[in-house]
């Protein structure tokens, strides 16, 4: 079973515009928290410039430092500053270990940021390539400095990532609306060529061959292919109209020989004694001309079906009473075959009477023919649904799948040991499908149980 086209696109769109989303998310996830650090560092080395006199008390510098920054993002952390006034001292217990063990470790200096690598800049968040950022009023190992433990950062940043997640409800649905809207469009540009390509096989008949080189194409990604099909037209249409002036052309050039070949035969056939075997030579041969002539005019009425050239001049028919009187002079002439008939009163048919009395008289012709001795022929005519159906249905001898498959194959006749045994040219019914399609209408041949044979016609009371 293939695959569809659109659901491929909207499974490929719909896993790169996740992929898209998943990776924004997490570039915008690395850049913020890069951003966070970076100001922190640079609120750090501003806070410490302004308030170094007050190095001395603890609660003095910090009240200083968030006094300084009131707005800023590290005024959140600045519980967990290490002051360091002088490395070396070790007075302070707490600070001092802290200050002493900073100097083995490494530290990321706000003042040095134009000096640092960029892989330890941008990979610091993540990577954990520093310990401690700090911030120092001058750039030797005696002067003031503070420091922050990376790690303390963290709970900062998970308050901003939850901040944001609780914002998700919220824009989520307006998230997939424009996500839908322009995974439509997406699919409606990528398609419309596609679609437009399709519509216009889908109405190419025979007589439109020449109307698709009208067909313009937006993108010129699809260009050739419109180029290449609309060239394929061209020539389809080309050899379509050699073959159907070639067919028709022949059957009238053939008709005329053949007609007075006819005569001549005719003629012949009077002017020999009678009996003599010369003159049933001559009767062989009219025969065969008889037969040649239909095929020809058989052939010419095909050619025109093909061509969706086939005249039809729509009139009320009576139906009813054509299948009617059928069936009765069916009872009169085919005396070793049993005709039954069920049909329904007053169906008139608006058709060509000449082509519709073509087609059911063929039905007949054949049942008769194909008919087993002591079969039946049942006639079956009722109206559905603004139509009709007409069946006829006859006993038959050793139908084979392949027929049933091949039966309106031109030039079909089943089972070739038959085929003098039983007069006919295999064109018949073709004949009737290419007359029921012009009325639009089917034809349909189904193989029953018991060597039973039914083929059924439908179609429009009016079209």
């Amino acid at each position: 079973m293939k695959s569809s086209l659109r659901r491929q696109l909207f499974i490929y769109l719909v896993l790169s515009t996740i992929f898209v989303v998943a990776a924004n998310r997490t570039m915008a996830t690395y850049l913020i928290s890069l951003e966070i650090h970076h100001n922190i560092e640079q609120e750090m080395q501003t806070g410490l410039s302004t308030c170094a006199e007050h190095l001395d008390v603890r609660e003095t510098f910090l009240a200083c430092y968030r006094d300084v920054n009131r707005q800023s993002i590290s005024r959140q952390v600045s519980d967990f500053f290490v002051i360091c006034k002088d490395p070396s001292e070790k007075g302070n217990q707490k600070n001092g270990n802290h200050c002493q063990s900073s100097q083995a470790t490494q530290v990321l200096w706000a003042d040095e940021i134009d000096q640092q690598t960029a892989l330890q800049r941008w990979g610091a968040p993540f990577l954990s390539l520093v310990e401690w950022r700090g911030a120092r009023l001058k750039s030797d190992e005696k002067s003031p400095y503070i420091l922050l433990k990376d790690i303390d950062i963290e709970p900062l940043l998970s308050q901003v990532w939850g901040l944001r997640d609780s914002k998700l409800i919220y824009v989520l649905p307006i998230i997939l609306i424009l996500w839908s809207f322009v995974i439509f469009q997406i699919m409606r540009v990528i398609m419309s060529s596609v679609v437009s390509l399709e519509t216009s096989l889908r109405n190419l008949t025979p007589n439109t061959f020449d109307q698709a080189r009208a067909i313009n194409s937006k993108y010129k990604e699809f260009e050739s292919i419109t180029n290449i099909y609309q060239d394929l037209c061209a020539r389809l249409a080309e050899s379509f109209r050699r073959a159907k002036s070639f067919t028709a052309d022949a059957s009238h050039e053939i008709k005329t020989p053949l007609t007075i070949l006819r005569g001549n035969a005719e003629r012949l056939i009077a002017d020999l004694p009678h009996g003599m075997p010369a003159q049933l030579l001559a009767r062989g041969m009219a025969d065969e001309v008889e037969r040649l002539i239909k095929i020809s005019e058989q052939l010419l009425l095909l050619s025109r079906a093909d061509s969706e050239a086939m005249m039809v001049q729509r009139q009320p028919f009576d139906l009813s009473g054509f299948i009617e009187s059928l069936a009765d002079d069916a009872v009169v002439f085919e005396r070793n075959l049993k005709i039954k008939k069920d049909i329904h009163p007053g169906l008139v048919w608006r058709c060509d009477p000449t082509l519709a009395k073509q087609l059911i008289h063929n039905l007949y012709t054949n049942a008769v023919k194909y008919n087993v001795p002591g079969g039946t022929i049942r006639f079956l005519l009722q109206g559905v649904q603004g139509g009709f159906e007409l069946s006829v249905v006859n006993d038959t001898f050793g139908v084979s799948p392949e027929m049933a498959a091949r039966v309106f194959e031109r030039f079909y006749r089943g089972d070739a040991s038959h085929n003098r045994n039983i007069d006919g040219l295999g064109l018949g019914l073709s004949i009737c499908l290419e007359i029921a399609k012009a009325h639009r209408g089917g034809l349909s041949f189904v193989v029953g149980t018991a060597d039973v044979v039914t083929v059924t016609l439908r179609a429009p009371l009016d079209f």
